[in-house]
């Protein structure tokens, strides 16, 4: 049996409200911030800690969610009103995606809904095929994290859905559904990729479950992600600092997995979450700094970074004190880069003094140019 799976027409139709909504709101892609000079003060980290979400086991928790929060805060993003539209629910998220990527997100169903939609007597019946290798289970509303394989199939969940359709008793909206049916996809590599309202941010891109990111996968990766975020309606891109899970197939197709949302959960997890990279201990700091600097960028503005020793929590001194340096680096590689472009655009021979140096000081200067931008490659 190659895919038993389809979109559910009867799901499609009940989140038409949902669909309507998001494409009424009038919002736009990108936020305005409220100023030009932002300021992240560890003076001000004690409102933005109120209420964090502490992740299950397997998942870092560390203090490198507050400056996240911090700057969505600075940005004017509000981090509650996607939320409010139980976009995380995974059923609800596919079936909203399904109209603007299409083909690009595997069919799936609630499991009750795929239990009940099969003209047979008893459900039981459909068990040995839900669990063949090409169909997934997982929870609509979780973590679905490698350490815990919450995301593989379950038999104690699936015989309690089907002890409620033989009851008469199933699910009647999609956003009641607990768990969803998926096709399993042949993945070759899978993707995190982060997205700040209507860019992503190219250099946060990393391969899941492997230690290296080559630049080529990282160009690919985005890619497909800003050309489904460009499909999206602008109240679904707006206030959305995600963190988007995708992967490549075997036979090199691209498809959505899922979209992680950062922001004040309501109902699973109550609290602010943010993706996971971000708060990975080593790193953590390093990788703010450049959801940070292409804040900067992407908005035309300039974050000061606050370090004033707060006596009550010194950690949070020193961890400003490493996401400062890290911007101070970035914005440094950025001057960098754009004086090689400059120069690049110079002739060669009034960069090294006039026409008359030998041909072995032009190949010396365009070797040395060549090194320099090798070099940028490797900080990326």
């Amino acid at each position: 049996m190659s895919n038993p799976i389809s979109w559910n027409t009867e799901e499609l139709a009940q989140i038409e409200p949902l669909l309507k909504s998001l494409e009424r709101r009038n919002h736009a892609r990108r936020s305005r911030p409220p100023a030009r000079m932002l300021r992240l003060s560890v003076s001000e980290v004690q409102r933005f800690q109120e209420e964090l979400h502490c992740p299950g086991p397997g998942l870092s928790v560390s203090h490198l969610m507050v400056p996240v929060r911090q700057l969505m805060a600075a940005l004017g993003l509000d981090e509650r009103r996607l939320l409010k539209l139980h976009l995380e629910h995974k059923l609800l998220q596919a079936l909203v995606l399904y109209r603007y990527c299409g083909e690009a997100v595997p069919p799936t169903c609630g499991l009750d809904r795929f239990l009940t939609q099969r003209e047979i007597g008893d459900p039981r019946e459909l068990l040995p095929e839900i669990m063949e290798q090409n169909i997934l289970l997982k929870s609509t509303r979780g973590y679905g994290s490698e350490p815990t394989l919450e995301y593989d199939k379950n038999y104690g969940v699936i015989n309690k859905a089907i002890e409620r359709c033989l009851e008469g008793k199933p699910v009647s909206h999609p956003e009641q559904e607990q768990f969803i049916i998926q096709e399993r996809l042949a993945i070759d590599a899978e993707y995190r990729v982060h997205t700040l309202e209507d860019q992503v941010v190219p250099d946060l891109t990393h391969r899941r479950f492997a230690p290296t990111t080559s630049i080529e996968e990282r160009i690919e990766a985005n890619a497909f992600v800003q050309t489904m975020l460009d499909r999206m309606p602008q109240a679904m891109v707006a206030d959305a600092v995600c963190g988007w899970d995708v992967a490549r197939t075997t036979a090199g197709d691209w498809r959505i997995i899922e979209i992680n949302y950062t922001g004040f959960h309501t109902i699973f997890g109550r609290g602010f979450q943010c993706s996971g990279y971000f708060t990975e201990p080593q790193w953590g700091f390093a990788r703010v700094a450049r959801l940070l600097r292409h804040a900067e960028r992407m908005y035309a503005v300039r974050i000061s970074i606050e370090e004033t020793a707060d006596p009550a929590d010194p950690e949070f001194t020193q961890l400003y004190a490493w996401i400062a340096s890290g911007l101070e680096l970035l914005r440094g590689y950025d001057d960098f880069a754009r004086l090689i472009s400059k120069v690049e655009q110079i002739p060669i021979p009034e960069v090294i003094g006039g026409a008359s140096h030998p041909p072995q000081s032009i190949q010396f200067f365009k070797s040395y140019t060549a090194r320099l931008k090798g070099f940028l490659a490797v900080l990326q």
